[in-house]
This record gives C-alpha cells, structure tokens and sequence, in this order.
C-alpha cells in the first residue's frame, strides 16, 4: 500500500509539469498523459505503468504499479504489484498485492493477493474468485458471485450488499470519561524583558548570498533557454506565428495573458474540491508560457543578432533572446532591494508571452492584417507649357493733335526812376 501512494504521488507530481502532447518515457515503465497504454500479450514492462486522461490494458506483464487517473483499466494478463484506478474503473485477474477503486468500480475475475477497496464506488467479486484479506467499500455496494471468498474481514460503510453478510459500519466508540474541574495554577513569574540584538550581516557573507543569487539565476536561465529551443525545435512554424501576434498585437497580448493569470488565480482555490483541477490548469500555463517565451526570444534575437550583423538562425535566435531576457530578468532578482520589484517585470513578461499564446491558438491562427488600402493612382505630369514669343514694340499715335504749349513770357522789370531835372 505505501509503495501504492508513492506511485500515486509520482503520478501527480509528473501531471504539473507534464505537456499536454502525448508523450512515453523510454527505460522502465511507462508514462503517458491524454493517451491510452497498451501491453500486448507477451511483452514484459519493468515498472510503474501510469496514465492520466487514458485507459490501460494489459495482456503481458507488468513488474510495478498500474495506475490510471480519469481512466480505466483492464488486467488480464500480470501485474506484480498493486492496481489502482482513480474516476475510473479496473478489472482484474491476478493482482498479488492491492486492487483499489476510487469514485469507480473494482471487479475481481480470480485472485487478489491482499485487500480489495472502493471509495465512492463498488467491489464486484466473480463467481469463484478469491480475496486474500479484506474487502472495504466507503459509500457503495458489494456484490459476490457463486463461490466467490473473502479470506479476511468485509466492511461495508454507508452502502448495501449482495450475496453475504458484512460486519457493517465501523463500531462506535464508548464516550470518554468526565474529568473533573482542573486546579488553580498559580500565575507565572514575569520574564525579564529580552534585550534587543542587532545582528550585523558582515560584507563577506552578504556577497557570499550574492553569488549564490548569481548563480540560481545562471541556472535558472539556461533551463528555461532549453526549455525554449526544445520548443522551437518541436514547433518551429508556430512559434513565427506566435512571434509575429507579439509583433503586430502587443497590447492585446499583455491584455489576454494578465486577464488570464488574474483569473487562474481567482479559480485556484475553487478547483481545490476536485484535488487534480488546480494541477492541470497551472500545468497549461506553464507549458503555454514555455511556448510564448521562445516565440518572444524568437523575436528579441532576431533584432539583436540583425543589430550586429549575424546571421539569424531560427534556433540561433531563440536561444540568444531567450538568455538576454531571462537572464536580465534573474540578475534583476539577484539584486538587492532591485528584487523586490522584480516580480512585476516576470509578470509583464509572462502575460506578454501567454497572452500570445492564446490570442494565436497556439501558433495556428495568425494575427489579423490590416486592412489593404489601395495607392492613389499617380499623378500625370503637367503638359509643358507653349514657349513665348517675344512681340515688337508697337508705337501709339493719336488721332488728336497733341496742344501746343506756349513758353510763357517773363515777367516785366520795373522803370527806372527818371533823373531830376535843373529846373527843378
């Protein structure tokens, strides 16, 4: 049972940062997400065998664990360890050790080598099988066929059966015996107030955090550029499309993205109930944020590589922008006091990238053009004007004799006064 719950607790675990394609692990075991496993006859599987949104079948043999969440499962051929569906059902042959059922169904064909549970389900035994220890049904029913044997205890809680007796619901406890009223205790000495001490943080280890800072981020960086290439590398023509929504729509990028992340958060607390909802939803983001972090390194690179000249290879381009902005954004956060400001850089940044993302589908719907406004025609030159001629002076003559105009006379002198005569 406890190697059971460990598989259990990998399989949540590997669902949060698992990417919604359909992807197999190589080496021992199997592990697949949105798809169906299938163990023909004959083949033998060293290992957990794990689904999630999928149904197993197995026909060979399995030498771990068999796990299915939100599927069902079918054993006919060997399973070596336990069996356990989750909103799902499972049916069984041989199963040496568990057969569990939760929210569905648990069949047993022949033997199961220890317990049989079911919660919020129902345990259906055929006839002649066989149980080792104990049947357990929380809320659900137990049925049993001609022959069929429970070895152990059968305990049945808030349900019904068919075709034995059951030892019913868990016994009630007897009440607790009253004690009596507790005595006085004297009050407590007071305490002495405690001195104030100033630790003092010496400059050696404060740079010492420092370069720890540094280095995380260094790390971080070169994760999230791998994360990315392996991103370009697996869709190259989604991420132009994605690069070119960023592009041509920023704004309502970094609108679609921040409206998404404020709601994620509004809707964590209420997918709580289903226990796997808040898993899958933040799983989608990341993996959406992945993908729109390479399609903006994609476009980042591209301009600085063009700025200096070198020649832009798509997966060249990813990995150089994708470094320059993580990288800037994780030395940001390695800095002091700058650090605490720097959260709203990441979150700039990711609604920029995931709000791409969803405006773009993923890269399979390219953003919407603008709309095509015809040249206006050219304007046909002016015809050269005529030369002009130069015209001869022409001479005007009147009609009318023109008056004469006579020279006036000027004006007289005054006499001379005449001389006295002797007679005088």
């Amino acid at each position: 049972m406890r190697k059971l719950l460990l598989a259990l607790l990998l399989a949540v675990l590997l669902l949060s940062v698992a990417t919604p394609a359909l992807a197999e692990e190589e080496g021992p075991g199997k592990f697949r997400l949105f798809g169906d496993i299938y163990v023909p006859a004959g083949q033998i599987i060293y290992g957990d065998v794990v689904t999630i949104f999928g149904n197993i079948t197995v026909e060979g043999t399995v030498t771990g664990d068999v796990v299915a969440v939100f599927g069902n499962i079918t054993v006919s051929g060997e399973s070596h360890q336990s069996v356990a569906a989750i909103i799902g059902t499972v049916t069984a042959n041989r199963v040496p050790l568990d057969l569990i059922a939760i929210v569905g169904k648990a069949t047993v064909n022949q033997e199961v080598g220890r317990d049989v549970v079911a919660v919020v389900g129902s345990v259906n035994l055929q006839p002649n099988s066989v149980v080792r220890r104990d049947v357990t049904v929380i809320v659900g029913n137990i049925q049993r066929g001609a022959g069929a044997q429970v070895l152990g205890n059968t305990t049945l809680v808030a349900g019904s059966s068919e075709g034995f007796e059951v030892s019913g619901p868990l016994p009630t406890l007897p009440p607790l015996p009253t004690l009596g009223p507790l005595p006085t205790l004297r009050p407590l000495p007071t305490l002495p107030p405690i001195p104030h001490v100033e630790v003092q943080v010496r400059g050696q280890d404060a740079l010492f955090h420092f370069f720890v800072r540094l280095l995380q981020a260094g790390l971080f960086t070169l994760v999230m550029a791998a994360l990315a290439l392996l991103a370009g590398a697996l869709f190259p023509k989604h991420l132009v499309v994605t690069k070119d929504t960023i592009r041509t729509n920023p704004l309502v990028s970094l609108g679609v993205g921040l409206l998404t992340l404020i709601v994620a958060v509004l809707l964590t607390v209420p997918l709580l109930i289903t226990c796997i909802g808040p898993f899958l939803m933040w799983a989608a983001i990341f993996v959406a944020s992945i993908f729109g972090l390479a399609a903006l390194g994609l476009w980042a690179g591209k301009g600085l590589l063009y700025a200096f000249k070198i020649k832009s290879e798509p997966l060249l381009a990813i990995g150089v922008g994708t470094l320059m902005i993580v990288g800037v954004l994780s030395f940001l956060g390695a800095i002091p006091f700058i650090n605490c400001f720097s959260w709203l850089f990441w979150v700039i940044v990711e609604s920029l990238a995931l709000g791409a993302v969803i405006t773009s589908r993923f890269g399979t719907m390219p953003p919407l053009a603008r709309p095509w406004v015809p040249p206006a025609p050219p304007v046909p030159p002016a015809p050269p004007a005529p030369p002009i001629e130069p015209t001869p002076p022409t001479a005007v003559v009147s009609a009318e004799p023109l008056p004469l105009v006579e020279a006036a006379a000027p004006p007289a002198e005054p006499p001379a006064p005449s001389a006295p005569t002797a007679g005088a």
